[in-house]
């Protein structure tokens, strides 16, 4: 066995170097340590990583079909067509809402129902867009 701090050859069961004096079993239990430790972090940083893209993976296939059911042959462009018209049969168009309001119009833009108001009587330059969205809304 050699030793790890003067490099003379030692007998196998040697605890302690005949030249210098430093524990040759010492040395060679921390490397022996050293190279098993690596393997378990190797082996659990490798399980880790497959763990992670498993989670990924059930993670990405779940929200997708979540967001978009397979078994669902309507576009979405069909859907609103669809439901504008169901609006437009079931309201009167224009329609009073209140004092200054009219619904004038409902119709379908790509992604989007849009309502169409008119407001009377008001004056709006004051109010801002995103004030008339809540007030209608």
């Amino acid at each position: 066995m050699k030793c790890n701090n003067c490099g003379t050859e030692n007998n196998d069961n040697a605890k302690f170097c005949g030249k210098c004096g430093q524990k040759v079993e010492t040395a060679t239990k921390a490397t022996s340590s050293t190279k098993g430790g690596g393997k378990k972090s190797w082996f659990g940083g490798a399980i880790g990583i497959i763990v992670f893209i498993l989670a990924f993976v059930v993670v990405r296939y779940l929200t997708q079909e979540a967001i978009s059911p397979s078994n669902n042959s309507i576009s979405r462009a069909d859907l609103i067509n669809q439901a504008v018209s169901e609006v437009k049969s079931q309201m009167t168009i224009p329609s009073k809402i209140d004092e200054i309001t009219t619904l004038t119009n409902v119709t379908a833009e790509s992604g989007a129902i849009r309502y169409h108001y008119t407001l009377t009587g008001a004056d709006t330059s004051n109010l801002s867009n995103s004030y008339l969205k809540n007030y209608l809304g």
